[in-house]
């Protein structure tokens, strides 16, 4: 799908979903990593077996400094991936600064 397409689809499901936000919305750009020049494939492999025990140990708060990314996740790869990592590093740091 064209960028503004693709723009006007989403705005018309949340529309579609949630009615109370029609004309709330405005588009204004959009990003494919697919067709990004320099992406070169994000997503990261594991051998079988180590993904959960490396993905623990590079999770793990290091004075203070807590860490997420695509490469930390539990489900998801990708973009998605980041996301749910960053989630899960927000809540150590709400956690830690409400101790």
């Amino acid at each position: 799908m064209p960028e503004a397409e693709r723009g006007r689809f989403a705005i018309a499901e949340i529309e579609r979903i949630r009615p109370s936000t029609k004309g709330l919305f405005e588009f204004v750009g959009a990003h494919s990593w697919e067709l990004a020049p320099f992406q070169r494939d994000c997503s990261h492999q594991f051998v079988p077996g180590r993904g959960m025990a490396c993905s623990r140990a590079m999770a793990l708060p290091y004075h203070g400094l807590h860490f997420a990314g695509e490469h930390l996740r539990q489900m998801e790869v990708g973009m998605e991936a980041a996301m749910e990592s960053g989630e899960r590093a927000g809540r150590e740091l709400a956690e830690r600064l409400s101790a």
